[in-house]
């Protein structure tokens, strides 16, 4: 695809979507962290968007850059104009900003989520640490699967502490842990954490390193 094409491919995708998300990887399956952080924000803002891999079509890839201005991914378009990458997508978000440019509500300050940790669990995470210093991320990934690792805080986490375990949750994913029990199962085939909300259940496994 030659450079002319190329700008004629982003022009059509910015006129016929709304929202563009220029990313490492897909909505589905994100390639990187940072692309990953702003599919999760809308994700949560329950926004359509148009995912373009940039990983897959070089051309688009190299172009975008001289397009925008601006070196590196995720690149968020809405209404054709530029918003920027990662970090200013979620300062954005947490300003509210980014709700009022794509037509949303402005959120309301909210309560922290609650999330509930057995003592079984907490022991467990405890022996995983090693460390009571560490703390444990609660993360949903793009499928809507829970994962538990150990890692620091990030500007804009949500912070909850339960039977003294700290654990970090990513604004955009406030909401959805709200009302979990971490439990930790064990039997005579394996062993693992348990995530539990109403009648839905998820077992899952904490990465030790960080």
């Amino acid at each position: 695809m030659s450079d002319q094409a190329a700008r004629q491919r982003i022009t059509h995708e910015l006129q016929d979507n709304r929202v563009v998300l220029f990313m490492k990887g897909t909505a589905l399956e994100p390639r990187c962290g940072f692309s990953a952080r702003v599919g999760s924000i809308l994700r949560e803002l329950s926004v359509t968007y148009r995912d373009i891999d940039v990983l897959s079509e070089e051309a688009i890839r190299e172009e975008i850059k001289t397009y925008s201005d601006w070196p590196t991914f995720p690149q968020l378009y809405v209404d054709g104009r530029f918003i920027g990458g990662c970090d200013i997508v979620s300062d954005l978000y947490e300003s509210g900003e980014l709700h009022q440019l794509l037509g949303l509500e402005r959120p309301k300050a909210t309560d922290r989520p609650a999330v509930t940790i057995t003592e079984r669990a907490a022991a467990e995470v405890r022996k995983a640490s090693g460390s009571d210093l560490q703390k444990l991320r609660f993360d949903i990934g793009p499928h809507g699967e829970y994962d538990l690792y150990f890692d620091q805080a990030r500007p804009g986490d949500v912070e909850i502490s339960d039977r003294g375990i700290e654990m970090l949750v990513s604004r955009p994913n406030a909401s959805q842990v709200n009302g979990l029990t971490i439990d930790f199962v064990e039997d005579e085939l394996k062993s693992g954490f348990r995530i539990e909300k109403a009648s839905q259940a998820s077992a899952v496994s904490v990465d030790a390193e960080q």
